[in-house]
């Protein structure tokens, strides 16, 4: 007996896929506060001069160090995306998700150092040279695997005693400590735009010199740490 009824076709039945990251919650939260600034992102996986770029187009158009920073932190939402909806490769998540907190630890750097310079001046050696200082990370983040949801674990480090020139000197002890805490509360204190990352290591606030983190090479061996920003790794 015939019918009249017949099989529907594929595209009778083909319905859009779920954009299954926007029923986080995290993604909803980046995606409303920072509606402007996600756009300003190129496609495919956030790197960290792309995430520069865009710092630097934000400040151009008159957003604050650490309302830029925190817009970059948006490429937090487009790694869920490429995650969650498109099947990315997990080595590239945690490699982009690294990337783009090297990028905002450069920028917070950059900045907590000049807040201290214009009062204090540079540190210097008793010779008068330079002291470098490096922004060491730790765990996940010194391994480059952080994910979306991580936090990173920083150690601050310079490189030798010495004082400031400035008007008000001080000692580099001091200052480098003061850029830890400027640092800090660029990238982990909450705001109205929220924060950039959660910052979870018992000496994230004060910097030591490099001798005792030479003195702790043994302890270092057991741990995965890299200089994420500042100058050249300190070994």
């Amino acid at each position: 007996m015939g019918s009249d009824s017949h099989p529907a076709t594929p595209s009778q039945h083909a319905v859009t896929p779920p954009a299954l990251a926007e029923h986080s919650r995290f993604v909803q939260r980046i995606r409303r506060r920072y509606a402007a600034e996600l756009p300003l992102l190129p496609p495919g996986l956030p790197r960290r001069k792309t995430v520069t770029e865009l710092v630097s187009t934000l400040r151009e158009g008159g957003r604050g160090g650490q309302r830029a920073a925190r817009g970059a932190a948006s490429g937090a939402r487009t790694l869920a995306v490429l995650d969650v909806e498109q099947g990315c490769v997990m080595d590239d998540v945690t490699l982009a998700m690294s990337e783009l907190a090297e990028a905002t630890l450069d920028l917070a750097l950059a900045q907590a150092i000049a807040d201290q310079s214009v009062r204090h001046g540079q540190p210097r050696t008793e010779a008068g040279g330079d002291i470098e200082f490096w922004v060491v990370g730790m765990g996940k983040l010194g391994a480059r695997e952080l994910n979306v949801s991580s936090d990173i674990d920083l150690v601050y480090v310079y490189e030798d005693d010495g004082q400031t020139d400035g008007s008000v000197p001080i000692s580099a002890h001091e200052f480098f400590s003061q850029v830890a805490r400027g640092l800090y509360a660029l990238i982990g204190d909450t705001t109205d735009d929220g924060f950039v990352f959660r910052v979870d290591w018992p000496c994230a606030r004060t910097a030591i010199p490099a001798r005792r983190w030479s003195a702790c090479r043994c302890w270092r061996n057991t741990c995965r740490c890299r200089a994420a920003s500042g100058s050249a790794s300190p070994g």
